[in-house]
């Protein structure tokens, strides 16, 4: 084996444990997120994109209180807005938080590889990605 196939081989081992991690990570801060949360508690900005959500949903418009208003920040509502299509609230507030889940955890990966190119090491991004998953939200 030549360097080149040795170092593949490892970034695509390196890969595949990166992903079970964050898999590991989404099924933790899910499981979490269930045993907290039997009711949901909305902050201020959930709301807002709740009902930014629900609107796209039900009218294909971005109203607030059915008025129409510029919202330019529509990427999270458009995420949303279609668990609306689920069924009951339960069930949907169940798969939004599965749905935070997957997006609070996805920053490992840049910063994994961010860490490996800046520091040549991967322990230390190893570390990085570590320590990343266990930040709070």
């Amino acid at each position: 084996m030549n360097h080149q196939s040795i170092s593949r081989h490892i970034h695509k081992r390196s890969s595949i444990y990166l992903t079970l991690l964050y898999l590991a990570a989404v099924l933790a801060r899910f499981l979490i997120a269930l045993s907290w949360s039997d009711n949901p508690w909305i902050m201020p900005d959930e709301a807002w994109y709740t009902n930014l959500a629900r609107s796209l949903f039900t009218t294909g418009q971005v109203l607030f209180r059915t008025q129409p208003i510029k919202y330019d920040a529509l990427l999270y509502p458009l995420l949303l807005s279609h668990l609306y299509g689920l069924g009951g609230a339960v069930d949907t507030f169940r798969t939004i938080q599965l749905l935070n889940a997957f997006l609070i955890n996805a920053w490992v990966f840049p910063m994994w590889y961010l860490a490996r190119s800046v520091t040549g090491s991967h322990k230390s991004a190893w570390v990085v990605a570590i320590i990343c998953l266990l930040l709070p939200d």
